[in-house]
């Protein structure tokens, strides 16, 4: 028998010490990147987007890869891409990241909520985006932690 799966991942994880280096230059064609990371790990790109220290991705996860390898390997390849193409070399991701499940109900929820990034964090701050995702999803949100 084959194997069926459909784990729909909205995935979070700033720069290193969130440092605000995603610029307009670089933003678009990053995305693309990583949608492509994905797409080889077996993995499908929704939605990715991001702000000037953090990324918010929606993607399915190949029932052959675990979270944590395709999130180590996306950070991985990115990093090495953008500081290539652009010659940042400073450019670096933190270590950790933010993974939640999300079930079909809630895939247009978090479309929106991921194409919204930019006018989102002109009220908010990504301490306190993160701070409300932990609350929301019933998790301790310990700062130290969050800012590794």
């Amino acid at each position: 028998m084959h194997s069926f799966t459909h784990i729909l991942i909205h995935a979070v994880f700033s720069t290193k010490y969130r440092n605000a280096i995603i610029t307009d230059e670089i933003r678009d064609e990053m995305h693309k990147y990583m949608g492509g990371v994905l797409r080889n790990l077996g993995c499908g790109a929704i939605v990715i987007n991001s702000v000037e220290d953090h990324v918010h991705l929606l993607f399915w996860l190949s029932s052959t890869q675990t979270i944590s390898f395709v999130m180590q390997e996306l950070k991985r390849a990115t990093s090495e891409w953008v500081t290539k193409r652009f010659s940042l070399f400073d450019f670096r991701w933190q270590n950790g990241y933010c993974a939640l499940s999300v079930d079909e109900y809630g895939i247009e929820k978090v479309k929106n909520y991921i194409y919204d990034q930019r006018a989102h964090h002109i009220d908010i701050s990504f301490s306190d985006e993160l701070r409300e995702i932990f609350r929301q999803n019933g998790m301790e949100f310990n700062e130290q932690e969050a800012m590794d």
